[in-house]
């Protein structure tokens, strides 16, 4: 009986791993250089606006820009926790200022977001309060120099999303529960 409880132990896995978002098929699914890509998923991942501009990442413009979208959103079929994503961003030459937002939404309300400059990173890692959300949004920012509408534009890459595991206890019940109807099932025969 021990043997079969350590085997169906086994089975049961110990965490979720991350899925990546790397844009790698953007360029394949649509194969002009730089354009409106439209919905695009990958490794469970799914964004409903990717913009590309020159390569397999997507790129975001300030508003005041207009030449790409200034936002882009990743979902997953379920709730998921947000890790990290890569940014490559320039100022051409001008002092930075906060150039990127990113909100988490969950319940389709922001409970959660962060400013921050793509010069002072290249990987941006959530924070620990960016947990079970239904949505991520990065949104490019215009900034404070007239005339200079480029000065915030960037890239976004390696897109790392978890989903939410099940909670610890619960597939140790369901083992509990199985073992004790095998127990039972033994116990019955004469």
């Amino acid at each position: 009986m021990l043997k079969v409880f350590t085997f169906l132990l086994c089975l049961v896995p110990a965490s979720a791993l991350a899925n990546v978002m790397t844009f790698k098929d953007l360029m394949t699914t649509f194969p002009q250089s730089t354009g409106e890509a439209g919905a695009y998923s990958e490794d469970g991942i799914t964004t409903p606006n990717a913009n590309f501009y020159l390569g397999e990442s997507a790129h975001l413009d300030p508003p005041s820009d207009g030449h790409f979208p200034p936002m882009i959103s990743f979902t997953m079929e379920k709730r998921f926790n947000a890790i990290s994503f890569d940014i490559n961003g320039t100022f051409l030459g001008r002092d930075p200022f906060k150039n990127v937002r990113v909100d988490g939404i969950r319940d389709g309300g922001i409970v959660v977001s962060n400013l921050f400059s793509t010069a002072d990173i290249s990987t941006y890692f959530f924070n620990s309060l960016f947990i079970a959300l239904d949505e991520v949004k990065v949104s490019a920012l215009d900034g404070f120099y007239e005339n200079c509408p480029e000065c915030g534009h960037f890239d976004i890459d390696n897109v790392e999303l978890s989903p939410v595991p099940l909670p610890a206890a619960l597939p140790l019940f369901g083992v509990a529960l199985i073992g004790l109807g095998l127990m039972r099932k033994f116990k019955q025969k004469p």
